[in-house]
């Protein structure tokens, strides 16, 4: 293998550790948030709405900045792949996803015509903003007023 192809192996192997150590850091935060807002909603006095919104604020801008720093590794691994180690069709690593590409194929036969897919991280992509999704949702119904047709028993 070239060392051009070698040195973006190592580069690329530490930027996925550190993409997935982000995620599962990301995940664990969110936990806790969601654990906090609904430990606030019982706080006496009105004060636990004012505090489940700040959570879910907090919660949305800690969502939106690790989607910004999650999308630039992951332009970075994605060029290393489709630059260096996707580009030569004997290297290993291209072998390696050609062989997960097939094994997917092999399990959904529905798959088989379908051209080799790019690699990417959708799924990456996606997370951060579901969990928006969540927390706009979650500050919207602990609003009072908000939750007109959501009240059980009147």
């Amino acid at each position: 293998m070239p060392p051009e192809q070698v040195f973006a192996w190592e580069i690329h192997k530490d930027a996925d550790a550190l993409l997935h150590h982000r995620i599962n850091a990301m995940l664990i935060m969110e936990s806790i948030f969601v654990a906090a807002f609904f430990v606030v909603a019982d706080l006496e006095g009105g004060k636990g709405l004012s505090y489940q919104l700040c959570i879910g604020a907090v919660a949305i801008l800690v969502s939106l900045y690790c989607w910004r720093m999650n999308r630039r590794l992951i332009f970075g691994v994605l060029h290393l792949k489709r630059t260096y180690l996707l580009s030569d069709p004997d290297s290993p690593y291209t072998g390696y996803y050609r062989a997960l590409d097939h094994h997917i194929r092999s399990v959904r036969p529905w798959m088989k015509n379908v051209p080799m897919a790019d690699p990417n991280y959708d799924k990456l992509n996606v997370l951060p903003w579901l969990f928006v999704v969540l927390w706009l949702m979650l500050c919207a119904l602990s609003v009072p007023d908000w939750r007109i047709g959501f009240s059980v028993g009147a």
